[in-house]
């Protein structure tokens, strides 16, 4: 009889277990970028990132709503040449404070389509790390596979194309491991870093993020406007230094034509973002630091 009531005992402690939070599976190696252990970048086959002992069990639930739990993820969370990110735009939704794995996507401050995006991790409703080292351009599409796992689309444009007609995939799955206690990732990333990934462009670029400049703006080329050539409008605006009112023209040779175009370049008051415009229908802008010295 003791033994009958020990094993209905245990069955109910097992039922109410089960019923706290669901679970489930699929596959690789995520870390947090900037985040303390536990957490480790997820990089394309790679076991070696820091292990996440301390996550909460997949048979708990936090505390924290969705925005506290963001709040307390995106200070561990680098900004992007300077940008801030936007809790505005941060896609809450994505966050489950029982599961194994959820998400939150989040752009930057003033963000345009191109610009950068980056998706937080959480296991259990614990920040566990960012899905990626660095941030991509475009907003990502994220698709939940099972309680365990998310599959993320990240899209680009192949050269030559506009932002609005880009065509690249990447396609990475991201999976709540049990065993190792972290994330693990498969599949595919814009910069080629997941086998068989399509090398993003690179200068031939048409519209969508340029890179940065020597003094740290990040620049962003419209939908009819190269790379090579934002890029050289940005150089040439720190060069030329500001005009009365906050703005300068620049005169700049196109990499492609080379012919030259005037550029006129108008900043903020904020000192921070400014957009050139010109030549061909060209659009440059710059995010950068307060180039007012504020």
């Amino acid at each position: 009889m003791r033994s009958m009531r020990a094993a209905v005992a245990g069955a109910a402690v097992a039922l109410l277990v089960l019923s706290g939070c669901s679970s489930n599976d699929s596959a690789e190696d995520v870390g947090a970028t900037g985040a303390q252990a536990p957490a480790a970048s997820a990089t394309a086959g790679d076991k070696t990132g820091a292990s996440t002992a301390g996550a909460t069990p997949a048979s708990k639930c936090s505390d924290l709503t969705a925005a506290q739990a963001y709040d307390q993820a995106i200070a561990k969370v680098p900004t992007t040449n300077g940008w801030n990110w936007d809790k505005a735009s941060a896609e809450l939704g994505g966050y489950d404070r029982c599961l194994p794995l959820s998400a939150i996507t989040v752009t930057i401050e003033s963000a345009t389509s191109s610009s950068p995006y980056q998706t937080l991790m959480f296991h259990g409703g614990e920040y566990v790390g960012t899905a990626t080292d660095q941030a991509y351009g475009f907003r990502p599409e994220l698709r939940r596979v099972d309680d365990k796992t998310i599959e993320i689309t990240f899209s680009f444009p192949k050269a030559n194309e506009s932002n609005v007609s880009r065509s690249g995939k990447a396609v990475s799955k991201f999976t709540w491991d049990d065993a190792a206690r972290k994330v693990i990732r498969t599949g595919d990333l814009p910069d080629g870093a997941g086998a068989g990934a399509t090398t993003a462009p690179g200068n031939a670029q048409v519209g969508g993020n340029c890179g940065t400049t020597a003094k740290g703006y990040a620049v962003t080329a419209g939908e009819s406007t190269t790379c090579a050539f934002a890029m050289a409008v940005a150089a040439a605006y720190e060069a030329a230094g500001l005009g009365s009112g906050h703005s300068t023209v620049v005169n700049v040779a196109s990499p492609s034509t080379g012919q030259r175009y005037d550029m006129s370049c108008r900043f903020g008051s904020d000192g921070r973002s400014g957009t050139c415009r010109g030549g061909n229908n060209a659009v440059v802008r710059m995010v950068g630091p307060n180039i007012y010295g504020g």
